[in-house]
């Protein structure tokens, strides 16, 4: 069985990105014949990712998938003949032109032979139609996050064949669209089936699992915290969804009771509208010297490894990889009970998990915890414990091999 998966590019700048590389690797790790298709195109001076697939398992997604026309509408008879253009120009684009037609050709080919083909780039409706022109695999939407967050921010009309009225209705028919959904949370599959009676055998759940390695040698690098210091960290790109000015908020009632703490935000994104406003609002709540922004961190594991405590107060997760990873390492989380995070981790069990929007109460428990340090040990544990249940490498391993056997025998 050939298996492609379709995404934006090999990083771990985001959790998305995280998820598609942890399938692809151990899919391949796994000894399946597994490609991986990138649109995102190489840039100079652009970091080169480490992944463990070999180069000939990566190729390009033609930019006619993501945008109108295809290298067909011309031909190099046509640039040729373009005298408005110079000799040097004409030949510029020739080399072009057959860059993309290779490309292109490949790309097809590989469409051709796919038995199942994961969706992680959001296709809209005209390039589903053109991989759908090409290939009867099984198409198979990364459904890696809550359904109200995929009718907010995700789905809109251009993912569609035709334009509907409410989100409600756009996110049904865009699941519609492909064979299976692949989710990481149950309860969120259970959102997405009880919506429309047609998606109910479409949901797949896998619980994801984390690169175990770094994170368990994460806490031999370098302490990046001043001593003395309580350390509450966040990590996740700045942005409404993630709010991290409600993280602001918290940290503000606590520092009056806890001055000795400290809160560290890490993630992309610092100079969006979003970023300056969190900066400026630090400096209006005179935290200067208690809140930090330090954007993106390729060595995000080393801060979470020294803190004291994770705080999340995201208004939408899947399954957030920064819960998974904290809950190996074991340091105590704090976050909102939200869809994905309530169905891995258990409130006063494994984390203290508070209502959304409750600041007072999240101040508090935060609060507890730091002056509580056997509590505190007794939830990671316990988070640990939890991890090795659900999400260990061998375990998503397992699921991943008995997903690709369930697809295959669905007719």
């Amino acid at each position: 069985m050939m298996i492609l998966l379709l995404m934006k590019q090999l990083s771990r700048s985001s959790g998305g990105l995280s998820s598609a590389l942890d399938l692809a690797e151990t899919m391949f790790a796994l000894k399946h014949d597994v490609h991986v298709c990138i649109s995102t195109p190489e840039t100079p001076g652009q970091k080169v990712q480490k992944t463990s697939l070999p180069p000939d398992r990566i190729c390009r997604i033609p930019a006619c998938y993501r945008t109108i026309g295809s290298v067909e509408d011309q031909s190099l008879i046509q640039i040729l003949k373009d005298k408005k253009a110079s000799s040097r120009k004409r030949i510029g684009r020739c080399l072009s032109f057959l860059r993309k037609r290779e490309i292109e050709l490949n790309f097809s080919q590989l469409l051709k032979k796919a038995d199942l083909i994961f969706d992680f780039e959001n296709f809209t409706a005209s390039a589903i139609q053109k991989i759908r022109r090409l290939s009867n695999a099984k198409l198979v939407r990364n459904h890696a996050g809550a359904p109200e967050t995929f009718e907010e921010y995700w789905v809109k009309n251009e993912h569609l064949t035709a334009p509907a009225e409410s989100p409600a209705a756009r996110y049904i028919e865009y699941c519609k669209r492909y064979d299976l959904l692949l989710f990481q949370a149950q309860d969120q599959a259970a959102d997405c089936a009880k919506r429309d009676s047609a998606l109910k055998n479409k949901c797949y759940v896998i619980s994801p699992s984390c690169s175990e390695s770094e994170v368990l040698a994460a806490r031999q690098l370098p302490n990046p915290y001043q001593a003395q210091k309580k350390i509450l960290v966040s990590v996740g790109s700045l942005q409404p969804r993630k709010a991290q000015h409600t993280s602001l908020e918290v940290f503000r009632d606590l520092h009056q009771k806890n001055p000795e703490a400290e809160l560290h935000l890490i993630g992309g994104r610092e100079k969006t509208e979003y970023g300056l406003q969190l900066k400026a609002s630090i400096s209006e709540m005179g935290l200067e010297n208690s809140v930090f922004i330090h954007g993106f961190q390729q060595d995000y594991l080393r801060w979470m490894a020294h803190a004291d405590i994770l705080i999340q107060t995201s208004l939408s997760e899947g399954v957030s990889r920064v819960i998974r990873e904290s809950m190996l390492m074991q340091l105590p989380i704090v976050s909102f009970s939200i869809s994905g995070t309530s169905s891995v981790l258990r409130s006063n069990q494994d984390a203290v998990l508070i209502e959304p929007g409750d600041l007072a109460g999240m101040s508090c428990a935060i609060s507890h915890l730091l002056n509580h340090s056997e509590e505190a040990k007794r939830i990671s544990r316990s988070a640990f414990d939890r991890y090795l249940l659900n999400h260990s490498w061998a375990k998503y391993a397992g699921s991943i091999n008995q997903m690709i056997s369930d697809f295959g025998n669905i007719g």
